[in-house]
């Protein structure tokens, strides 16, 4: 059961067991080391791909959760297993480690924090949102009482006129006009006029049709 194990972990990070019995026994600890730091990274990643799935790409399904957590899982334990086979000291393959790393932390970091404290960043993403809203409504409730303040002004100045113009309307709701027309010539060869007088509309009413339509507008425009 031994061998089945240390079998198992040789081919887990990919060392080969016959040369593995080969060496000391520091070699055999090393293996057990190496062997469960990936596992523990491949439980870590396990647990952010899970969280990936349901915070970010928002799927419902729990198998599909399983299954791209599984898919993290293995991407890591693959990316590990080629980081403990390269054999000698590479500058260029120590940096690449290095960034690796980082950019692995930074994700992981990220994901479990937003996984841990989810609630926490809707709450808080919810009342930016709800401050937002609150503020573009009382924006957008400031610009309509400006505009129905100057609404209010216009409508108070045309009822006004709409008054003057009925109360002179009413006193003359007609008014006369003169024209004159040729009626032939008298004795001494002069043409002779006649002037005729005939009655029209007030123009005005006109006029107080027009505001009286732009007061209407008004009315209606915040009913």
């Amino acid at each position: 059961m031994k061998d089945f194990w240390t079998k198992f972990l040789c081919w887990f990070i990919g060392w080969d067991y016959k040369l593995l019995n080969e060496c000391s026994v520091a070699s055999k600890k090393s293996l057990h080391r190496y062997a469960g730091a990936v596992m523990i990274l491949m439980l870590i990643w396990a647990y952010i791909g899970y969280g990936m799935a349901n915070r970010y790409f928002k799927v419902e399904y729990e198998f599909a959760k399983v299954i791209i957590a599984v898919i993290f899982s293995f991407m890591i334990w693959m990316i590990e297993r080629q980081i403990i086979l390269i054999v000698g000291k590479n500058a260029l393959i120590g940096w690449l480690r290095f960034g690796l790393a980082v950019i692995m932390a930074c994700i992981g970091a990220t994901i479990i924090d937003q996984t841990i404290f989810g609630k926490d960043i809707d709450a808080q993403t919810k009342k930016i949102i709800n401050k937002r809203t609150d503020e573009q409504f009382a924006y957008e409730k400031q610009v309509i009482e400006e505009e129905r303040g100057k609404n209010q002004i216009e409508l108070d100045s045309l009822t006004i006129q709409c008054e003057l113009l009925t109360a002179e309307i009413n006193r003359n709701p007609t008014i006369s006009t003169y024209s004159t027309r040729g009626m032939g010539t008298d004795s001494v060869g002069k043409t002779i006029y006649a002037v005729e007088k005939s009655y029209i509309e007030n123009p005005k009413i006109q006029d107080r049709e027009r505001i009286n339509s732009r007061i209407d507008v008004l009315r209606n425009k915040y009913r």
